[in-house]
């Protein structure tokens, strides 16, 4: 049993890999764009969204006895989601990850959800020479990482793609965090924030300003691992804003600026700027 790699928005900030500040060597990092804050208006990129979606590469689909249909799609490099109908729009489940055994005829995949009541769920599909061959259904917390397709829970009635594709799909709510809350010694805060659905660091953004003027800054590259590295236009210039952590004690929390830097304050996780405002740019 292999584990695949999927990164949630938990998993996301739980990687730990060094990274060295400014160079990010062995590290994991990420350009989320660039852009100008010249044209920047008020937003809340703190509120929850309705995310689009579109079906991925279709893994399996079967019915239950009582109707209810549940499907696993690839949305790419692994990233096996859970759907479960609800009439005739299949909505998305969260996933706590999932395995699989093997490849081609006779693999054996399974992921790990959480059903609208929050009680845990996993789907089994066993692939055969033309497709999937079993899809099983597990209810509750199991015993072991696998369970037996047609031996244990409920065995499920195998779907086609066109019946499939007669469902509508259904995203996650677009919820947000925020990844770092900070303050400078001159009152400005520094903001970051991430999806907590499909989060990557290409989906992080960076706030900076007053309270009552937060404005959003492009440029942004992450490096992350036993400690945070981010760098990112302001005004013309390259910042870099270093948040420490547990795993790298001797690493001072600071935002550097033309080789001169500050101490950044960093709250709680959890933390969220209440009564700020918030100026995004155009191309959000």
């Amino acid at each position: 049993m292999s584990t695949n790699e999927r990164r949630s928005a938990t998993l996301l900030r739980l990687v730990v890999i060094a990274v060295a500040v400014g160079a990010g060597a062995g590290g994991i990092t990420a350009s989320c764009g660039s852009g100008t804050s010249s044209q920047a208006g008020p937003c809340d990129p703190l509120a929850t969204t309705v995310l689009p979606i579109s079906a991925g590469a279709l893994v399996g689909a079967g019915r239950d006895s009582a109707g209810v249909v549940y499907v696993i799609d690839d949305a790419g490099s692994g990233n096996d989601r859970l759907f479960v109908s609800n009439g005739m729009v299949l909505q998305r489940l969260q996933t706590n990850g999932g395995g699989s055994i093997g490849g081609g005829p006779g693999s054996y995949l399974i992921v790990d959800g959480l059903a609208a009541d929050g009680s845990p769920l996993q789907v089994a599909v066993e692939t055969g020479e033309q497709g999937p061959a079993r899809m099983g259904l597990h209810r509750g917390p199991l015993a072991a990482k696998t369970f037996a397709i047609g031996t244990e829970g409920e065995l499920l009635t195998l779907l086609s793609k066109p019946q499939v594709a007669a469902f509508a799909l259904q995203n996650l709510p677009g919820t947000v965090h925020v990844e770092y809350l900070a303050s400078l010694p001159d009152g400005r805060l520094l903001v970051v924030t991430s999806p907590d659905v499909d989060a990557t660091y290409e989906a992080f953004r960076l706030f900076l300003g007053p309270p009552d003027h937060l404005l959003e800054r492009g440029g942004v590259t992450v490096g992350r691992g036993s400690y945070t590295n981010i760098s990112f236009n302001l005004d013309g210039q390259t910042a870099q804003a270093v948040f420490g952590s547990s795993l790298a004690p001797a690493v001072v929390s600071q935002l550097t600026v033309n080789g001169e830097s500050q101490p950044l304050d960093v709250a709680p996780p959890g933390s969220r700027p209440d009564g700020a405002t918030f100026y995004c740019m155009p191309a959000r």
